[in-house]
């Protein structure tokens, strides 16, 4: 559960301080809040805590908080393509 709240916190802290949407994060906030999540995953793991989903979704957010501008932007080239794909479905 620990593991789960910090991944959650490390890409909110990540998402609040980033200037633009585009940007790519900053490294000490990202790759900090990713050794810290991947730290408290491995005590999970040596507790043999039986709620695995959980470090691994906080280990995922932690991730996932590292390569944001990046997805950011996939998310918004697929949006645009499939709007694309929506306007010429209905034209042709």
């Amino acid at each position: 559960m620990t593991a789960l709240v910090l991944g959650a916190l490390a890409l909110l802290v990540v998402i609040i301080s980033q200037p633009q949407v585009w940007a790519s994060p900053d490294a000490r906030l990202s790759v900090g809040g990713l050794v810290v999540t991947a730290l408290a995953a491995g005590v999970s793991v040596a507790r043999r805590e039986r709620a695995s989903a959980l470090w691994l979704v906080g280990l995922g957010c932690a991730g996932a908080s590292i390569v944001l501008g990046y997805l950011m932007m996939l998310v918004l080239v697929v949006a645009a393509t499939l709007v694309l794909i929506a306007i010429l479905h209905s034209v042709l």
